[in-house]
Protein backbone atom coordinates (compact mmCIF):
# COMPACT_ATOMS: atom_id res chain seq x y z
CA UNK A 1 0.00 0.00 0.00
CA UNK A 2 1.16 3.52 -0.67
CA UNK A 3 2.55 5.77 2.04
CA UNK A 4 -0.73 7.73 2.14
CA UNK A 5 -2.85 4.61 2.59
CA UNK A 6 -0.80 3.57 5.62
CA UNK A 7 -0.16 7.03 7.05
CA UNK A 8 1.06 6.89 10.62
CA UNK A 9 1.99 3.21 10.39
CA UNK A 10 4.83 3.15 7.80
CA UNK A 11 4.62 -0.63 7.54
CA UNK A 12 5.41 -0.83 3.83
CA UNK A 13 9.13 -1.62 3.82
CA UNK A 14 9.42 -3.68 0.63
CA UNK A 15 10.62 -1.54 -2.25
CA UNK A 16 8.80 -2.37 -5.47
CA UNK A 17 8.45 -1.00 -8.98
CA UNK A 18 5.06 0.59 -9.62
CA UNK A 19 4.28 -0.17 -13.30
CA UNK A 20 1.60 2.51 -13.47
CA UNK A 21 4.05 5.10 -12.16
CA UNK A 22 6.62 4.00 -14.71
CA UNK A 23 4.07 4.53 -17.49
CA UNK A 24 2.55 7.89 -16.54
CA UNK A 25 5.18 9.28 -14.17
CA UNK A 26 4.80 11.00 -10.82
CA UNK A 27 5.69 14.68 -10.32
CA UNK A 28 6.05 14.33 -6.53
CA UNK A 29 6.96 10.79 -5.45
CA UNK A 30 7.27 10.33 -1.69
CA UNK A 31 10.14 8.61 0.10
CA UNK A 32 9.35 5.34 1.89
CA UNK A 33 9.91 6.97 5.27
CA UNK A 34 9.51 10.57 6.54
CA UNK A 35 12.45 12.73 7.60
CA UNK A 36 13.65 13.20 11.19
CA UNK A 37 10.81 15.69 11.80
CA UNK A 38 8.15 13.29 10.54
CA UNK A 39 7.58 15.28 7.35
CA UNK A 40 7.11 13.72 3.92
CA UNK A 41 10.24 13.61 1.79
CA UNK A 42 9.62 14.54 -1.86
CA UNK A 43 11.87 12.66 -4.28
CA UNK A 44 12.89 13.76 -7.82
CA UNK A 45 10.03 13.53 -10.36
CA UNK A 46 9.51 10.27 -12.22
CA UNK A 47 9.14 11.27 -15.90
CA UNK A 48 7.14 8.27 -17.09
CA UNK A 49 6.96 7.23 -20.74
CA UNK A 50 5.06 10.31 -21.94
CA UNK A 51 2.19 8.39 -23.53
CA UNK A 52 0.59 9.92 -26.60
CA UNK A 53 -2.09 9.33 -29.19
CA UNK A 54 -0.02 6.65 -30.95
CA UNK A 55 -0.13 4.56 -27.76
CA UNK A 56 -3.94 4.45 -27.64
CA UNK A 57 -4.31 1.45 -30.02
CA UNK A 58 -1.87 -0.49 -27.83
CA UNK A 59 -3.65 0.35 -24.56
CA UNK A 60 -7.30 0.13 -25.65
CA UNK A 61 -7.57 -3.70 -26.03
CA UNK A 62 -6.75 -4.08 -22.32
CA UNK A 63 -10.18 -2.57 -21.53
CA UNK A 64 -11.70 -5.88 -22.63
CA UNK A 65 -11.17 -7.55 -19.24
CA UNK A 66 -11.29 -6.19 -15.72
CA UNK A 67 -9.02 -7.87 -13.16
CA UNK A 68 -8.58 -6.87 -9.55
CA UNK A 69 -5.07 -5.79 -8.60
CA UNK A 70 -3.17 -5.86 -5.29
CA UNK A 71 -4.05 -2.32 -4.39
CA UNK A 72 -6.77 -0.10 -2.99
CA UNK A 73 -7.94 3.46 -3.48
CA UNK A 74 -9.54 5.80 -0.99
CA UNK A 75 -11.24 9.17 -0.65
CA UNK A 76 -9.00 10.54 2.15
CA UNK A 77 -6.30 8.70 4.06
CA UNK A 78 -7.96 9.54 7.39
CA UNK A 79 -11.30 8.07 6.26
CA UNK A 80 -11.66 4.32 7.00
CA UNK A 81 -13.11 3.28 3.62
CA UNK A 82 -10.92 1.52 1.06
CA UNK A 83 -12.02 0.32 -2.39
CA UNK A 84 -10.45 -2.39 -4.51
CA UNK A 85 -9.14 -1.34 -7.91
CA UNK A 86 -9.64 -3.09 -11.25
CA UNK A 87 -7.35 -2.97 -14.26
CA UNK A 88 -10.00 -1.37 -16.45
CA UNK A 89 -10.04 1.70 -14.22
CA UNK A 90 -6.27 2.06 -14.57
CA UNK A 91 -6.31 1.60 -18.35
CA UNK A 92 -9.09 4.19 -18.64
CA UNK A 93 -6.74 6.61 -16.90
CA UNK A 94 -3.87 5.70 -19.23
CA UNK A 95 -6.09 6.35 -22.24
CA UNK A 96 -7.20 9.68 -20.78
CA UNK A 97 -3.58 10.68 -20.33
CA UNK A 98 -2.57 9.60 -23.84
CA UNK A 99 -5.58 11.02 -25.72
CA UNK A 100 -6.16 14.16 -23.59
CA UNK A 101 -9.84 13.23 -23.29
CA UNK A 102 -12.19 10.69 -21.74
CA UNK A 103 -12.50 7.73 -24.11
CA UNK A 104 -14.24 5.21 -21.83
CA UNK A 105 -16.70 6.73 -19.37
CA UNK A 106 -16.84 4.56 -16.24
CA UNK A 107 -20.58 4.85 -15.59
CA UNK A 108 -21.46 4.11 -19.21
CA UNK A 109 -19.12 1.12 -19.51
CA UNK A 110 -20.63 -0.55 -16.44
CA UNK A 111 -23.78 -1.14 -18.50
CA UNK A 112 -22.04 -2.66 -21.55
CA UNK A 113 -21.92 -6.35 -22.35
CA UNK A 114 -18.88 -8.13 -23.83
CA UNK A 115 -19.88 -7.55 -27.46
CA UNK A 116 -20.56 -3.85 -26.87
CA UNK A 117 -17.22 -3.41 -25.10
CA UNK A 118 -15.40 -5.02 -28.00
CA UNK A 119 -17.20 -2.68 -30.42
CA UNK A 120 -16.28 0.37 -28.30
CA UNK A 121 -12.63 -0.70 -28.22
CA UNK A 122 -12.58 -0.96 -32.02
CA UNK A 123 -14.06 2.53 -32.18
CA UNK A 124 -11.41 3.94 -29.84
CA UNK A 125 -8.63 2.39 -31.91
CA UNK A 126 -10.09 3.74 -35.16
CA UNK A 127 -10.48 7.21 -33.61
CA UNK A 128 -6.85 7.23 -32.47
CA UNK A 129 -5.48 5.96 -35.78
CA UNK A 130 -7.23 8.82 -37.60
CA UNK A 131 -5.38 11.27 -35.33
CA UNK A 132 -2.03 9.52 -35.19
CA UNK A 133 -0.23 12.48 -36.79
CA UNK A 134 -1.82 15.17 -34.60
CA UNK A 135 0.33 16.94 -32.04
CA UNK A 136 -0.60 17.05 -28.37
CA UNK A 137 -1.60 20.70 -28.74
CA UNK A 138 -3.86 19.92 -31.70
CA UNK A 139 -5.54 17.16 -29.67
CA UNK A 140 -6.18 19.51 -26.75
CA UNK A 141 -7.61 22.23 -28.99
CA UNK A 142 -9.93 19.63 -30.51
CA UNK A 143 -11.02 18.59 -27.02
CA UNK A 144 -12.00 22.16 -26.13
CA UNK A 145 -14.02 22.43 -29.33
CA UNK A 146 -15.76 19.09 -28.83
CA UNK A 147 -16.62 19.79 -25.18
CA UNK A 148 -18.13 23.17 -26.03
CA UNK A 149 -20.17 21.74 -28.90
CA UNK A 150 -21.62 19.26 -26.44
CA UNK A 151 -22.26 22.01 -23.85
CA UNK A 152 -20.13 20.25 -21.26
CA UNK A 153 -19.41 21.85 -17.89
CA UNK A 154 -16.16 23.74 -17.37
CA UNK A 155 -14.64 21.17 -15.00
CA UNK A 156 -14.37 18.73 -17.92
CA UNK A 157 -12.42 21.28 -19.94
CA UNK A 158 -10.30 22.82 -17.18
CA UNK A 159 -7.49 20.26 -17.40
CA UNK A 160 -6.61 20.75 -21.06
CA UNK A 161 -7.38 24.48 -20.77
CA UNK A 162 -4.78 24.79 -18.00
CA UNK A 163 -2.19 22.88 -20.05
CA UNK A 164 -2.76 25.08 -23.08
CA UNK A 165 -2.57 28.22 -20.94
CA UNK A 166 0.77 27.08 -19.52
CA UNK A 167 1.99 26.70 -23.10
CA UNK A 168 0.74 30.22 -23.94
CA UNK A 169 -1.29 28.87 -26.86
CA UNK A 170 -3.07 31.78 -28.56
CA UNK A 171 -5.64 29.59 -30.32
CA UNK A 172 -6.91 28.39 -26.96
CA UNK A 173 -7.81 31.86 -25.67
CA UNK A 174 -11.17 32.31 -27.47
CA UNK A 175 -12.03 28.64 -26.89
CA UNK A 176 -11.51 28.99 -23.14
CA UNK A 177 -13.27 32.37 -22.96
CA UNK A 178 -16.52 30.85 -24.26
CA UNK A 179 -17.12 29.17 -20.90
CA UNK A 180 -17.60 32.58 -19.31
CA UNK A 181 -20.93 32.71 -21.18
CA UNK A 182 -21.91 29.10 -20.51
CA UNK A 183 -24.93 29.26 -18.12
CA UNK A 184 -23.91 26.26 -15.97
CA UNK A 185 -20.42 27.55 -15.22
CA UNK A 186 -20.21 28.03 -11.45
CA UNK A 187 -19.26 31.43 -10.00
CA UNK A 188 -16.00 30.13 -8.52
CA UNK A 189 -15.12 28.68 -11.95
CA UNK A 190 -15.86 31.98 -13.67
CA UNK A 191 -13.37 33.62 -11.32
CA UNK A 192 -10.61 31.19 -12.39
CA UNK A 193 -11.04 31.44 -16.17
CA UNK A 194 -9.74 35.04 -16.60
CA UNK A 195 -6.49 34.03 -14.87
CA UNK A 196 -5.93 31.39 -17.55
CA UNK A 197 -6.69 33.92 -20.29
CA UNK A 198 -4.21 36.38 -18.81
CA UNK A 199 -1.61 33.63 -18.63
CA UNK A 200 -1.93 33.25 -22.41
CA UNK A 201 -2.06 36.94 -23.31
CA UNK A 202 -2.78 39.76 -20.86
CA UNK A 203 -3.72 42.31 -23.52
CA UNK A 204 -6.19 40.01 -25.30
CA UNK A 205 -7.64 38.82 -22.00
Amino acid sequence: MSLEATRGLYLGKTRVINPLEELVGNPEPLAVEPDENGDDVILPPIPGMKLGIRDVPVIAPFLCDDHLILGVEYWREFHPSRTTIGTRELFRGLLRSAAKRELADEREWEELDEAEISKRIDGIIAWAEERADQSEVELMLEVLGDLWDGSEAWHKASGVATELAELGNQEALPLIARWLKYPDTEEYEVERIPALLEQIDVARA
